[in-house]
Protein backbone atom coordinates (compact mmCIF):
# COMPACT_ATOMS: atom_id res chain seq x y z
CA UNK A 1 0.00 0.00 0.00
CA UNK A 2 1.64 3.25 -1.22
CA UNK A 3 0.59 6.53 -2.14
CA UNK A 4 2.05 7.23 -6.10
CA UNK A 5 5.22 9.05 -6.64
CA UNK A 6 5.29 12.84 -6.48
CA UNK A 7 2.78 12.90 -3.75
CA UNK A 8 3.99 15.44 -1.27
CA UNK A 9 3.48 16.40 2.40
CA UNK A 10 2.47 19.54 1.95
CA UNK A 11 -0.79 18.01 0.36
CA UNK A 12 -1.25 15.46 3.45
CA UNK A 13 -3.72 16.07 5.63
CA UNK A 14 -1.59 17.08 9.03
CA UNK A 15 -3.39 16.95 12.68
CA UNK A 16 -2.61 19.23 15.21
CA UNK A 17 -0.37 16.73 17.12
CA UNK A 18 1.85 16.79 14.15
CA UNK A 19 1.08 13.68 12.46
CA UNK A 20 -0.34 13.10 8.94
CA UNK A 21 -3.59 11.04 8.58
CA UNK A 22 -2.21 9.28 5.29
CA UNK A 23 1.12 8.11 7.27
CA UNK A 24 -0.86 6.43 10.41
CA UNK A 25 -3.68 4.81 7.50
CA UNK A 26 -0.38 3.52 5.63
CA UNK A 27 0.69 1.63 8.40
CA UNK A 28 -2.65 0.23 9.25
CA UNK A 29 -3.00 -0.75 6.02
CA UNK A 30 0.16 -2.38 5.92
CA UNK A 31 -0.59 -4.64 8.87
CA UNK A 32 -3.90 -5.74 7.73
CA UNK A 33 -4.36 -9.06 5.90
CA UNK A 34 -7.74 -8.57 4.71
CA UNK A 35 -8.97 -6.08 2.61
CA UNK A 36 -10.53 -3.11 4.66
CA UNK A 37 -11.54 0.44 3.56
CA UNK A 38 -8.15 1.96 4.52
CA UNK A 39 -6.38 0.07 1.56
CA UNK A 40 -8.70 3.02 -0.29
CA UNK A 41 -7.67 5.76 1.56
CA UNK A 42 -11.25 6.18 2.64
CA UNK A 43 -11.53 6.54 6.40
CA UNK A 44 -15.42 5.55 8.15
CA UNK A 45 -15.30 7.40 11.41
CA UNK A 46 -17.45 5.21 12.98
CA UNK A 47 -15.49 2.61 12.47
CA UNK A 48 -13.89 0.90 15.75
CA UNK A 49 -10.39 0.26 14.58
CA UNK A 50 -9.41 4.21 14.67
CA UNK A 51 -10.00 4.16 18.19
CA UNK A 52 -6.21 2.00 18.36
CA UNK A 53 -4.69 4.37 15.81
CA UNK A 54 -5.65 7.77 16.88
CA UNK A 55 -5.75 9.66 20.06
CA UNK A 56 -9.26 10.99 21.06
CA UNK A 57 -7.97 14.37 20.45
CA UNK A 58 -6.84 13.16 16.60
CA UNK A 59 -10.18 11.74 16.40
CA UNK A 60 -12.07 14.78 17.59
CA UNK A 61 -10.21 16.92 15.12
CA UNK A 62 -11.36 14.02 12.45
CA UNK A 63 -14.65 14.44 12.93
CA UNK A 64 -14.70 17.67 13.17
CA UNK A 65 -16.57 18.48 10.18
CA UNK A 66 -20.29 20.17 8.68
CA UNK A 67 -23.66 18.89 10.15
CA UNK A 68 -26.34 17.34 7.94
CA UNK A 69 -28.07 20.91 6.06
CA UNK A 70 -31.76 21.99 7.49
CA UNK A 71 -34.90 20.98 5.97
CA UNK A 72 -37.07 23.53 4.63
CA UNK A 73 -39.40 24.97 7.39
CA UNK A 74 -42.94 23.81 5.94
CA UNK A 75 -41.22 20.19 5.87
CA UNK A 76 -40.50 20.68 9.34
CA UNK A 77 -43.78 21.96 10.40
CA UNK A 78 -45.54 18.86 8.74
CA UNK A 79 -43.38 16.56 10.49
CA UNK A 80 -44.03 17.85 13.79
CA UNK A 81 -47.39 18.03 13.41
CA UNK A 82 -47.35 14.09 12.19
CA UNK A 83 -45.24 13.43 15.88
CA UNK A 84 -47.53 15.54 17.77
CA UNK A 85 -50.59 13.41 16.99
CA UNK A 86 -48.70 10.11 16.67
CA UNK A 87 -47.82 10.94 20.92
CA UNK A 88 -51.48 11.90 21.16
CA UNK A 89 -52.90 8.70 20.37
CA UNK A 90 -50.12 6.23 20.97
CA UNK A 91 -49.20 7.65 24.20
CA UNK A 92 -48.65 4.95 27.13
CA UNK A 93 -49.79 2.47 24.19
CA UNK A 94 -47.16 -0.96 24.30
CA UNK A 95 -48.92 -3.70 22.91
CA UNK A 96 -50.42 -4.07 19.08
CA UNK A 97 -53.83 -2.61 19.23
CA UNK A 98 -55.41 -2.09 15.55
CA UNK A 99 -58.09 0.23 16.50
CA UNK A 100 -55.90 2.32 17.90
CA UNK A 101 -53.37 1.83 14.99
CA UNK A 102 -56.46 2.51 12.19
CA UNK A 103 -57.36 5.83 14.45
CA UNK A 104 -53.90 6.71 14.12
CA UNK A 105 -53.67 6.05 10.28
CA UNK A 106 -56.42 8.39 9.58
CA UNK A 107 -55.53 11.12 12.47
CA UNK A 108 -52.09 11.17 9.98
CA UNK A 109 -53.82 11.19 6.82
CA UNK A 110 -55.87 14.00 7.71
CA UNK A 111 -52.70 15.68 9.26
CA UNK A 112 -51.32 15.21 5.33
CA UNK A 113 -54.25 16.85 3.71
CA UNK A 114 -55.39 19.49 6.17
CA UNK A 115 -51.67 20.92 5.21
CA UNK A 116 -52.98 22.20 1.57
CA UNK A 117 -52.24 21.55 -1.63
CA UNK A 118 -48.57 22.50 -2.91
CA UNK A 119 -48.23 23.21 -6.41
CA UNK A 120 -44.78 21.29 -7.72
CA UNK A 121 -44.33 23.83 -10.04
CA UNK A 122 -43.66 26.26 -6.63
CA UNK A 123 -42.48 24.01 -4.20
CA UNK A 124 -41.83 20.56 -5.61
CA UNK A 125 -40.34 19.06 -1.90
CA UNK A 126 -43.44 19.63 0.12
CA UNK A 127 -45.41 18.45 -3.30
CA UNK A 128 -43.07 15.40 -3.07
CA UNK A 129 -43.67 15.03 0.71
CA UNK A 130 -47.54 14.69 0.59
CA UNK A 131 -46.73 12.34 -1.96
CA UNK A 132 -44.59 10.28 -0.42
CA UNK A 133 -46.25 10.34 3.35
CA UNK A 134 -49.74 9.58 1.18
CA UNK A 135 -48.50 6.83 -0.55
CA UNK A 136 -46.78 5.27 2.47
CA UNK A 137 -49.87 5.73 4.84
CA UNK A 138 -52.10 3.73 2.31
CA UNK A 139 -49.18 0.98 2.32
CA UNK A 140 -49.90 0.38 6.28
CA UNK A 141 -53.85 0.54 5.71
CA UNK A 142 -53.06 -2.05 3.48
CA UNK A 143 -50.36 -4.50 5.38
CA UNK A 144 -48.27 -3.65 2.51
CA UNK A 145 -45.40 -3.60 4.15
CA UNK A 146 -45.94 -6.41 6.62
CA UNK A 147 -46.63 -8.55 3.41
CA UNK A 148 -44.36 -7.61 1.13
CA UNK A 149 -41.22 -8.20 3.86
CA UNK A 150 -41.94 -12.33 4.34
CA UNK A 151 -43.42 -12.76 0.42
CA UNK A 152 -41.10 -11.13 -1.92
CA UNK A 153 -37.51 -10.18 -2.96
CA UNK A 154 -34.96 -7.49 -2.62
CA UNK A 155 -36.28 -5.73 -5.79
CA UNK A 156 -39.50 -6.06 -5.26
CA UNK A 157 -39.26 -4.40 -1.80
CA UNK A 158 -37.28 -1.61 -3.61
CA UNK A 159 -39.75 -0.76 -6.56
CA UNK A 160 -42.38 -0.75 -3.78
CA UNK A 161 -41.02 1.50 -0.98
CA UNK A 162 -37.40 3.20 -1.83
CA UNK A 163 -38.94 3.90 -5.46
CA UNK A 164 -40.95 7.06 -3.35
CA UNK A 165 -38.26 7.87 -2.00
CA UNK A 166 -36.50 8.30 -5.20
CA UNK A 167 -38.71 10.90 -6.51
CA UNK A 168 -37.44 13.32 -4.47
CA UNK A 169 -34.51 14.05 -6.82
CA UNK A 170 -36.61 14.65 -10.04
CA UNK A 171 -36.72 18.56 -10.19
CA UNK A 172 -33.10 18.88 -10.11
CA UNK A 173 -33.01 16.15 -13.07
CA UNK A 174 -31.39 13.69 -11.50
CA UNK A 175 -32.38 10.07 -12.19
CA UNK A 176 -32.22 7.31 -10.13
CA UNK A 177 -30.80 4.01 -11.47
CA UNK A 178 -31.65 0.67 -10.18
CA UNK A 179 -29.80 -2.76 -11.24
CA UNK A 180 -27.15 -1.37 -13.30
CA UNK A 181 -23.41 -1.21 -13.00
CA UNK A 182 -21.78 1.56 -11.92
CA UNK A 183 -19.95 3.27 -14.94
CA UNK A 184 -16.84 4.55 -12.79
CA UNK A 185 -16.15 1.44 -10.95
CA UNK A 186 -16.00 -0.54 -14.07
CA UNK A 187 -13.57 1.96 -15.34
CA UNK A 188 -11.46 1.33 -12.36
CA UNK A 189 -11.34 -2.46 -12.40
CA UNK A 190 -10.98 -3.12 -15.79
CA UNK A 191 -7.98 -0.10 -15.98
CA UNK A 192 -5.22 -2.12 -16.41
CA UNK A 193 -6.41 -4.30 -19.82
CA UNK A 194 -3.77 -3.19 -22.36
CA UNK A 195 -1.35 -4.95 -24.73
CA UNK A 196 1.29 -5.98 -22.94
CA UNK A 197 2.99 -9.01 -25.59
CA UNK A 198 3.45 -11.15 -23.10
CA UNK A 199 0.28 -11.52 -21.88
CA UNK A 200 -3.26 -12.38 -23.00
CA UNK A 201 -6.24 -9.46 -23.03
CA UNK A 202 -8.07 -9.86 -20.00
CA UNK A 203 -11.65 -10.13 -20.60
CA UNK A 204 -13.69 -7.25 -19.01
CA UNK A 205 -14.35 -7.97 -15.36
CA UNK A 206 -17.68 -7.08 -14.10
CA UNK A 207 -18.14 -4.66 -11.46
CA UNK A 208 -20.73 -3.33 -8.38
CA UNK A 209 -24.31 -2.91 -9.11
CA UNK A 210 -25.53 -0.94 -6.58
CA UNK A 211 -28.95 -1.01 -5.33
CA UNK A 212 -29.10 3.35 -6.53
CA UNK A 213 -27.16 5.54 -8.29
CA UNK A 214 -28.06 9.18 -8.67
CA UNK A 215 -27.17 10.19 -12.62
CA UNK A 216 -27.17 13.83 -14.12
CA UNK A 217 -25.78 14.61 -17.00
CA UNK A 218 -23.91 10.88 -17.79
CA UNK A 219 -22.33 11.77 -14.29
CA UNK A 220 -22.84 9.43 -11.14
CA UNK A 221 -23.29 11.66 -8.24
CA UNK A 222 -24.30 8.99 -5.17
CA UNK A 223 -25.42 5.55 -4.77
CA UNK A 224 -26.98 3.60 -1.86
CA UNK A 225 -27.32 -0.42 -1.05
CA UNK A 226 -30.70 -1.31 0.42
CA UNK A 227 -31.71 -4.65 1.95
CA UNK A 228 -34.85 -6.48 2.97
CA UNK A 229 -34.61 -9.02 6.23
CA UNK A 230 -36.39 -8.95 9.48
CA UNK A 231 -33.18 -10.98 10.97
CA UNK A 232 -31.18 -8.78 13.88
CA UNK A 233 -27.89 -9.62 12.75
CA UNK A 234 -26.94 -8.89 9.53
CA UNK A 235 -25.92 -11.14 7.20
CA UNK A 236 -22.13 -11.54 5.08
CA UNK A 237 -23.50 -9.75 2.07
CA UNK A 238 -24.97 -6.97 3.67
CA UNK A 239 -21.66 -6.36 5.89
CA UNK A 240 -19.28 -6.44 3.23
CA UNK A 241 -21.69 -4.34 1.16
CA UNK A 242 -22.25 -1.54 3.54
CA UNK A 243 -19.25 -1.14 4.61
CA UNK A 244 -16.42 -2.12 2.02
CA UNK A 245 -18.03 -2.29 -1.61
CA UNK A 246 -20.38 1.52 -1.20
CA UNK A 247 -17.23 2.90 0.80
CA UNK A 248 -15.13 1.88 -2.61
CA UNK A 249 -18.01 2.31 -4.84
CA UNK A 250 -18.12 6.46 -3.82
CA UNK A 251 -14.31 6.69 -3.82
CA UNK A 252 -14.87 5.99 -7.57
CA UNK A 253 -17.88 8.50 -7.59
CA UNK A 254 -15.38 11.34 -5.96
CA UNK A 255 -12.66 10.75 -7.98
CA UNK A 256 -14.40 10.40 -11.25
CA UNK A 257 -15.47 14.13 -10.79
CA UNK A 258 -12.23 15.44 -9.80
CA UNK A 259 -10.98 13.86 -13.40
CA UNK A 260 -13.60 16.07 -14.87
CA UNK A 261 -12.30 19.31 -13.64
CA UNK A 262 -8.75 18.34 -14.34
CA UNK A 263 -7.97 17.38 -10.07
CA UNK A 264 -8.15 21.37 -9.69
CA UNK A 265 -7.37 21.52 -6.36
CA UNK A 266 -9.42 24.19 -5.23
CA UNK A 267 -12.81 22.72 -6.55
CA UNK A 268 -11.72 19.06 -5.46
CA UNK A 269 -11.93 20.71 -1.70
CA UNK A 270 -15.43 21.95 -2.03
CA UNK A 271 -16.32 18.46 -3.40
CA UNK A 272 -18.90 16.44 -1.37
CA UNK A 273 -20.51 12.99 -2.55
CA UNK A 274 -23.29 12.73 -0.28
CA UNK A 275 -21.50 11.60 2.81
CA UNK A 276 -17.61 12.42 1.75
CA UNK A 277 -15.74 15.32 2.37
CA UNK A 278 -12.48 15.07 0.87
CA UNK A 279 -9.20 16.56 2.85
CA UNK A 280 -5.68 15.59 1.75
CA UNK A 281 -5.97 12.64 -0.16
CA UNK A 282 -8.14 11.01 2.48
CA UNK A 283 -11.56 10.40 1.69
CA UNK A 284 -13.93 10.70 4.97
CA UNK A 285 -16.99 9.18 5.71
CA UNK A 286 -19.50 9.75 8.66
CA UNK A 287 -22.36 7.35 9.23
CA UNK A 288 -25.85 8.88 10.03
CA UNK A 289 -28.15 6.16 12.35
CA UNK A 290 -29.72 3.53 11.04
CA UNK A 291 -33.12 3.38 10.41
CA UNK A 292 -36.04 -0.01 9.49
CA UNK A 293 -38.80 0.18 7.27
CA UNK A 294 -41.15 -0.76 10.47
CA UNK A 295 -44.11 -3.19 9.61
CA UNK A 296 -46.72 -1.26 11.71
CA UNK A 297 -47.58 2.91 11.52
CA UNK A 298 -47.08 2.80 15.28
CA UNK A 299 -43.25 3.63 14.48
CA UNK A 300 -43.77 6.21 11.95
CA UNK A 301 -42.51 9.11 13.85
CA UNK A 302 -39.52 7.01 15.52
CA UNK A 303 -38.24 5.12 11.25
CA UNK A 304 -40.58 6.94 8.17
CA UNK A 305 -39.92 10.98 9.37
CA UNK A 306 -36.13 10.23 9.83
CA UNK A 307 -36.08 8.65 6.32
CA UNK A 308 -37.45 11.33 4.73
CA UNK A 309 -35.81 13.96 6.58
CA UNK A 310 -32.28 12.10 5.61
CA UNK A 311 -33.64 12.01 1.74
CA UNK A 312 -34.57 15.60 1.77
CA UNK A 313 -31.17 16.18 3.65
CA UNK A 314 -29.24 14.16 1.19
CA UNK A 315 -30.94 16.09 -2.00
CA UNK A 316 -29.70 19.59 -0.13
CA UNK A 317 -26.24 18.83 0.47
CA UNK A 318 -26.14 16.82 -3.09
CA UNK A 319 -28.23 20.29 -4.72
CA UNK A 320 -25.79 22.68 -3.58
CA UNK A 321 -22.24 21.15 -3.20
CA UNK A 322 -22.50 18.41 -5.76
CA UNK A 323 -25.07 17.86 -8.48
CA UNK A 324 -26.33 21.50 -9.58
CA UNK A 325 -23.03 23.41 -8.26
CA UNK A 326 -20.35 20.93 -9.00
CA UNK A 327 -22.45 20.15 -12.50
CA UNK A 328 -22.05 23.66 -12.94
CA UNK A 329 -18.40 23.77 -12.11
CA UNK A 330 -17.49 20.95 -14.37
CA UNK A 331 -19.61 22.28 -17.13
CA UNK A 332 -17.65 25.69 -16.83
CA UNK A 333 -13.86 24.01 -15.87
CA UNK A 334 -14.29 21.89 -19.61
CA UNK A 335 -14.66 24.80 -21.50
CA UNK A 336 -12.15 26.70 -20.29
CA UNK A 337 -9.60 27.01 -23.47
CA UNK A 338 -7.14 24.34 -22.96
CA UNK A 339 -4.43 25.78 -24.94
CA UNK A 340 -2.23 23.52 -26.95
CA UNK A 341 -2.71 19.82 -27.05
CA UNK A 342 -0.25 17.87 -25.20
CA UNK A 343 0.99 14.25 -24.48
CA UNK A 344 -1.27 12.10 -22.28
CA UNK A 345 1.93 11.07 -20.18
CA UNK A 346 3.41 14.67 -19.73
CA UNK A 347 0.49 16.52 -19.06
CA UNK A 348 -0.09 13.87 -16.50
CA UNK A 349 3.47 14.51 -15.22
CA UNK A 350 2.72 18.10 -14.99
CA UNK A 351 -0.66 17.98 -12.83
CA UNK A 352 1.26 15.87 -10.63
CA UNK A 353 3.88 18.57 -10.42
CA UNK A 354 1.60 21.78 -9.82
CA UNK A 355 0.41 22.76 -6.38
CA UNK A 356 -2.97 23.66 -7.65
CA UNK A 357 -3.75 20.32 -8.78
CA UNK A 358 -4.41 16.68 -6.77
CA UNK A 359 -4.32 13.37 -7.83
CA UNK A 360 -6.22 10.98 -5.57
CA UNK A 361 -5.45 7.74 -4.43
CA UNK A 362 -7.85 5.46 -6.42
CA UNK A 363 -9.71 3.05 -4.69
CA UNK A 364 -8.21 -1.04 -4.48
CA UNK A 365 -8.79 -3.60 -6.98
CA UNK A 366 -8.25 -7.01 -6.20
CA UNK A 367 -7.12 -9.40 -9.35
CA UNK A 368 -9.79 -11.90 -9.72
CA UNK A 369 -8.46 -15.16 -7.81
CA UNK A 370 -10.73 -18.92 -7.18
CA UNK A 371 -8.50 -18.90 -3.54
CA UNK A 372 -9.34 -17.11 -0.67
CA UNK A 373 -8.98 -12.80 -1.16
CA UNK A 374 -6.03 -12.48 0.93
CA UNK A 375 -4.44 -9.35 0.24
CA UNK A 376 -1.47 -8.77 -1.29
CA UNK A 377 1.25 -6.08 -1.51
CA UNK A 378 1.37 -6.54 -5.28
CA UNK A 379 -2.26 -6.35 -5.63
CA UNK A 380 -2.62 -2.98 -4.13
CA UNK A 381 -3.08 0.27 -6.43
Amino acid sequence: MELPKNYGTQMKWVLQSGRFVEDVMFDLGSRLTNEHPVHSFVLSIDDEVWKGEFSKDELDEIMDCEDLPDIQQDAADLFAALEKKNNEIMNGTEKDDKRKEEELLDALSDVVYEAGHYDYRTNYNIHWLQSALTQLLSYYKFDVIANILPNSSEMDFASTFWSVLDRCFYDIKVIPGRNRTCMVSSARVNANRNITGTNNVDNKRSASRPDLLLIKDDIEYGCSEVGKSDDAVASKKEVVETYLHSLKTMKDLFNRITQEINHDLKITRKLKVVCFHHTGYVCRVQETEEYKVPRSVKSLAAEIIPMLTLTLQAKTMSKYTTIETMTNLVSSYKNKAKGKPQFKAKKAVKIQEQKEHIILPSSLTFTPSTTLRKRKTEELN
